[in-house]
């Protein structure tokens, strides 16, 4: 039975052979034109969005996970990036005065994976510029708008960037969202940095120098500091060195000084490694001697 089926089925081939070849090599391009339509791969920290020809459009109730998927020819998946992003862009402002200041602005901000799809048919692709980039923009320029250029360039950088955060942030929802949707949390917004602030090249440099002097003076009150401290430190070593000596030369009489002369005489001649050469008798005479000496001496330098 098998082998008879496979004859025929060889028979068939031979005799037909020009048409299958051609319907084949037919069905292998149709295949490499429809395939990219059909099959997509949706890579790590991204969802699809399907959105359907035949069906009613964009399906807003689910999306679709990582992975290869498969949908027919007419169908369509918009992939969309979930993971925290980082975006940049130079605007162009005035400050208070009026000058003009070119700043850099980066961002950084996640989707909200269950409300892509509402995001994919309300603003589309494009939502960083339309719905981050413009507002940020303008948030920039009217916090600017209110700081003097040397505040700018120098002290309130960080308080800046917190008031452009919070503004955003409060005005995210409303802007470019149909009213339906205008409290749908499409993305969130996590930080906004200052990356560069390019002034006038005078203006610059002014500021520049201001900044030195100011530091110069802080340097020079810091020593007036030091040199004030180190006087008061003199002035009271001073002060007890005087008192110190009044206690001294107050403390010290002629009959005190004997005293400790004959004393430190006798200790020195009845230390074993004397050098005196003197007898006993004759200790105390050369005790008295010596404690006048001592005696005349300390009258001197007191």
């Amino acid at each position: 039975m098998f082998k008879r089926v496979w004859l025929r089925f060889r028979r068939y081939v031979f005799e037909h052979g020009p048409e299958l070849a051609v319907f084949v090599l037919l069905g292998v391009l149709l295949a490499i034109v429809v395939a990219p339509r059909m099959i997509y791969t949706i890579p790590a920290g991204h969802v699809g969005v399907l959105w359907k020809r035949l069906g009613g459009g964009t399906v807003l109730n689910r999306t679709l996970g990582e992975g290869i998927k498969i949908i027919p020819p007419w169908d369509r998946i918009f992939l969309y990036d979930v993971r925290m992003q980082l975006l940049d862009q130079d605007f162009d402002v005035l400050a208070e005065d009026g000058l003009k200041v070119k700043i850099n602005v980066a961002y950084r901000f996640w989707l909200n994976p269950g409300k892509v799809p509402q995001l994919h048919k309300s603003v589309g692709p494009r939502y960083a510029d339309l719905l981050l980039s413009a507002a940020i923009g303008a948030q920039a320029r009217d916090v600017f708008a209110k700081n003097m250029p040397d505040e700018i360039y120098s002290g309130r950088r960080v308080q800046i960037q917190a008031e452009i955060l919070k503004q955003v942030q409060e005005s995210l929802q409303k802007t470019f969202v149909r009213p339906p949707e205008s409290n749908t949390e499409f993305l969130r917004l996590e930080d906004v940095f200052i990356r560069s602030i390019i002034l006038p090249s005078d203006v610059e440099t002014a500021i520049t120098r201001k900044n030195e002097w100011q530091q110069k003076n802080e340097e020079y009150d810091y020593r007036l500091l030091l040199e004030s401290k180190e006087s008061e430190r003199k002035r009271i070593e001073a002060r007890g060195i005087k008192e110190f000596q009044d206690i001294i030369s107050s403390g010290i009489t002629e009959s005190y000084l004997r005293w400790r002369g004959i004393d430190a005489t006798l200790a020195l001649a009845n230390s074993p490694n004397s050098s005196l050469g003197v007898e006993p008798p004759e200790m105390a005479s050369v005790a008295c001697e010596l404690s006048d000496k001592v005696a005349l001496s300390s009258s001197r330098t007191f």
